[in-house]
């Protein structure tokens, strides 16, 4: 919203179009049907408020537009989510996500799931990374036919997967936490409510530790993927052990394409002798 509205001020300030651009922009924030079904967490809608606030007070604008300045002031001080779906109280709202020439993703956030921190319920970096790069097409070669995510946790990847089609034809999200899993089913219902999937997509419950390997959605992958799952030393042998089963020649996977932050490089060296170990 600084943005545009920076360039339209640059662009029209001290003319008619004034009241055009911000009209359009009130409308863009507070009339948008998608957020209006998914309502975005607080935090970014007050950072939000605050710079359209900000810009509005700054004096480039000859004449400011009271519905807009007003919504913005009520929206700072609004403790509940703007929509007529409120947000359940575990869960702090949606996050729509925008993939270019491909559509949208929207996936549900929250802190804690059942009283308790949980990280399948958030967004990480290297998940986005990820997405970023394969919706160009630059994994292609690589991510095809069916595609199994470890780790899922809110499906943001998975579901950007999935809302690009071929050259995956189908899509399956796994976690081992049976509350993220649960999640995870209400994130491709609200995905497909944005507009069918060109892919199918399936979700599954599936323990690291205790794999059932002869599960039908396990038997024709092609590739695998996984983000961020590196930070927990403890589950690395596990999650190595399960790579090797899951690829050629123990199974029918090609390749594993794996994101992960290096927060800790004696975890990711853990990681890497885990590898070692499962002779991978």
């Amino acid at each position: 919203a600084e943005a545009m509205m920076e360039t339209l001020m640059a662009a029209q300030a001290g003319t008619n179009d004034e009241a055009e651009w911000q009209g359009l922009l009130r409308k863009a924030i507070f009339e948008d049907s998608v957020t209006e079904t998914f309502p975005p967490p607080l935090r970014p809608r007050v950072c939000l408020f605050k710079s359209v606030l900000r810009l509005l007070d700054s004096g480039n604008v000859r004449e400011v537009d009271d519905e807009l300045y007003a919504a913005c002031v009520g929206g700072l001080t609004a403790g509940n989510c703007y929509s007529k779906q409120q947000c359940s109280n575990q869960f702090v709202g949606y996050c729509t996500v925008e993939l270019p020439r491909v559509g949208s993703a929207v996936v549900r956030l929250s802190d804690q799931i059942g009283g308790v921190f949980e990280t399948g319920s958030t967004l990480w970096t290297p998940g986005c990374v990820l997405l970023g790069l394969a919706t160009t097409g630059a994994l292609d070669a690589v991510l095809h036919g069916h595609v199994l995510e470890l780790g899922a946790g809110t499906g943001l990847l998975g579901l950007g997967l999935a809302r690009r089609g071929a050259p995956i034809s189908r899509m399956t999200l796994t976690d081992g936490q049976p509350a993220v899993v649960e999640n995870l089913m209400h994130n491709v219902g609200a995905t497909q409510a944005l507009g069918g999937l060109p892919t199918a997509v399936g979700i599954e419950h599936l323990e690291w530790s205790a794999p059932d390997l002869k599960s039908p959605f396990v038997a024709d992958i092609d590739a695998i993927v996984g983000s961020d799952l590196v930070y927990d030393p403890n589950t690395l042998p596990a999650l190595a052990c399960l790579l090797r089963q899951m690829l050629q020649p123990h199974g029918s996977a090609a390749c594993a394409i794996m994101a992960l932050a290096r927060r800790s490089e004696e975890t990711v060296h853990s990681f890497s002798m885990a590898l070692i170990q499962a002779d991978l």
